[in-house]
C-alpha cells in the first residue's frame, strides 16, 4: 500500500516540486489470531507477526477499539513493532486479553492491523508475579 504526497507551486510556468513524500506500509503475510504461552514474572516479547516491507512506517499494538497498549516503565515498543514487556504481571496478561490487542502498521493516514494476540499462562494456577 503506497501514499505519496507532492506539495507543489506554480513559479514562472513551471511546477516546481517542494515536498515530496513516499511512505508505504507492508502487508501482514499472516493474518491470524495467536495465543501465546507466557509465566508471570518473567520477560515477554512478541515480534510484530512477519510483513512484507514498508517505508516510513510505525507500528503501535492496539485494542479492536483503536486504543493504543498503554507504554510505562515495564513496557514498550522497539523500533521494529516488537512488544516487549520487562516482566509479566496478571495485569499485563488482562489487558492484552480483554478483546485482545494487535500490531498496528501506519504510514501517513493508512494502517494494516495484524490478527488479535492473546496470552494465556502455561500454570493456570499461578498467581500474582510469581
Amino acid at each position: 500500500k503506497k501514499f505519496d504526497a507532492s506539495l507543489s507551486q506554480g513559479l514562472e510556468g513551471y511546477n516546481i516540486s517542494l515536498l515530496s513524500i513516499f511512505v508505504s506500509y507492508g502487508e501482514f503475510i499472516d493474518s491470524s489470531s495467536k495465543s501465546v504461552a507466557v509465566d508471570l514474572g518473567k520477560p515477554f516479547r512478541f515480534q510484530c507477526p512477519k510483513h512484507t516491507a514498508g517505508f516510513g512506517t510505525t507500528y503501535a499494538w492496539v485494542k479492536p477499539s483503536h486504543i493504543h497498549l498503554s507504554r510505562s516503565e515495564r513496557r514498550g515498543i522497539s523500533p521494529d513493532g516488537t512488544l516487549l514487556i520487562a516482566y509479566l504481571t496478571q495485569e499485563d496478561i488482562d489487558k492484552v486479553n480483554y478483546d485482545g490487542i494487535k500490531c498496528r502498521i501506519r504510514a501517513g493516514s493508512t494502517y494494516e492491523d495484524s490478527g488479535k494476540l492473546r496470552l494465556v499462562k502455561k500454570n493456570p494456577q499461578q498467581k500474582g508475579r510469581e
